[in-house]
């Protein structure tokens, strides 16, 4: 179609985060180099998400109309506490550690302009895995390995569209899940001291 669009609008966007977490570790030696380690967390978090989209009326000059389907005022908490249970052992040479973890979550969305309330609970593991081996002075090999879970944005969820860029006109999604990714790191050095 080879006709021009004109969007003409103003928007506001304000977002407010905070989050907070507590950790509390007790380490329990069991034998020679070996060691358990008992780790809870506790986290929170709170986003609010205030969006106005006014268009411009011609009649007054100014961006007065606002658009009820762009605009949209989203709230976005998040709770999780998790229990990891983790293997020490450490000669000096070796040094090796596995563990896992379970953690629950819930998180609640509300979507304060269309009314609409949202709740998803979750249970996922946190594996982790290290391994570091020294041959010598100057040779080493090093492994980690890391399973995290991460939630979504309020931008993410918030079922507004965003029309700023008319080339990439995106909205949320509020039944979108949490992702979990995988880490892994392999590292071997070695030097010459010379």
């Amino acid at each position: 179609d080879d006709r021009d669009s004109l969007t003409n609008q103003h928007y506001s966007s304000v977002n407010n985060n905070k989050s907070i977490s507590t950790t509390l570790s007790y380490t329990e030696p069991i034998a020679t180099h070996q060691m358990l380690q008992l780790e809870i967390n506790n986290s929170y978090s709170k986003t609010n998400s205030d969006r106005k989209t006014y268009n411009y009326d011609s009649t007054t000059g100014s961006y007065s109309d606002m658009n009820d389907n762009l605009t949209n005022i989203y709230e976005n908490t998040y709770q999780s506490n998790r229990a990891t249970l983790s293997y020490m052992y450490n000669d000096g040479n070796l040094n090796f550690s596995a563990g896992t973890g379970v953690q629950l979550g819930h998180m609640k969305s509300d979507n304060l302009s269309k009314d609409i309330h949202l709740s998803q609970d979750y249970v996922n593991m946190y594996p982790t895995a290290s391994l570091s081996y020294k041959f010598s002075k100057t040779r080493r090999l090093r492994f980690n390995y890391r399973g995290r879970t991460s939630q979504p944005s309020v931008g993410q969820l918030q079922p507004v569209v965003d029309n700023s860029n008319p080339l990439h006109i995106t909205s949320g999604n509020p039944d979108l899940k949490q992702e979990f990714g995988n880490n892994f790191m392999l590292r071997y050095s070695n030097f010459d001291r010379e």
